[in-house]
């Protein structure tokens, strides 16, 4: 009951709703609605927040558990964080809405039969 919720609105969700704003811009573009200094600084808002969170966890991570004991890792990482909004999430977002497109629309895909091998019941 206490996680359900979290991952219905978090995972489940978001990235159709993520996609729907997508549709949602492109016809304010199409349309002339958008008010262009508004959208470019929301959108650089949006870039930095994500970039600040990133590189909060991996300070966090180093902090806490001293992981990255190659030598320019941590840098390697930070660069990684200013890439990662344009370069990984619309991959994410893709296996995402492919995900719940297949959960709900294609009930032929089945988990199948795990079988262990090499297993003798004494």
């Amino acid at each position: 009951m206490i996680s359900y919720p979290y991952w219905f609105l978090f995972e489940r969700i978001a990235p159709i709703i993520e996609v729907l704003g997508l549709f949602y811009f492109i016809a304010l573009i199409v349309y002339d609605f958008v008010v262009w200094k508004y959208a470019i600084s929301f959108l650089v808002f949006a870039y930095l927040f994500n970039v600040l969170f990133s590189i909060i966890t991996i300070i966090t991570e180093e902090l806490t558990y001293h992981q990255y004991s190659k030598k320019g890792m941590g840098w390697q990482l930070v660069k990684t964080a200013f890439t990662e909004p344009i370069l990984n999430h619309p991959v994410i977002l893709y296996a995402a809405i492919k995900g719940n497109f297949d959960y709900y629309f294609n009930k032929k895909i089945k988990w199948g039969e795990m079988t262990r091998k090499g297993m003798s019941s004494n």
